[in-house]
């Protein structure tokens, strides 16, 4: 579940695939929050910069990898987002990884950023992921940070 303020959340989830569906959860609350041509999006000027408009309240745009991160308080641990971020959402699964870097990868969505269609769009990708490697997702246990 999402907890936190608005500007401000985080995920308490005990599995790779409630966080997957906070993840899903999160971008629907705020689409501005997600994009995925890049993995993170720093600072509302850089932001303001690249889209041509205002971003979201917590100033952070990525795609669902840094999505993770920034849910699980890892996004400042000096390592790239995608390394992180597989293994926060694969731990030593070899084929969630490989999977992953897919999903991850998949950055062209027949939408406008910030739209509630872009999100809807990116989150039916999670839910067909999750219900694809549901079992594997429930193995994966997620450490909590911040």
């Amino acid at each position: 579940m999402l907890t936190g303020p608005f500007n401000a959340r985080r995920s308490d989830a005990k599995t790779a695939y409630e966080l997957m569906s906070d993840i899903a959860a999160y971008v629907l609350e705020e689409p501005k929050r997600l994009w995925m041509g890049d993995w993170i999006i720093e600072g509302e000027a850089e932001i303001e910069d690249f889209f041509e408009t205002r971003g979201p309240v917590c100033g952070t745009v990525g795609c669902i990898a840094g999505n993770a991160v920034v849910l699980t308080g890892q996004a400042q641990n000096g390592r790239s987002t995608s390394t992180t971020a597989t293994e926060i959402l694969a731990g030593d699964s070899h084929m969630l990884r490989t999977s992953l870097q897919c999903l991850f990868l998949d950055t062209g969505v027949p939408a406008k950023y910030g739209t509630k269609k872009y999100a809807r769009i990116v989150v039916e990708r999670i839910e067909k992921f999750q219900e694809k490697h549901e079992a594997a997702l429930r193995d994966v246990k997620i450490e909590q940070r911040d």
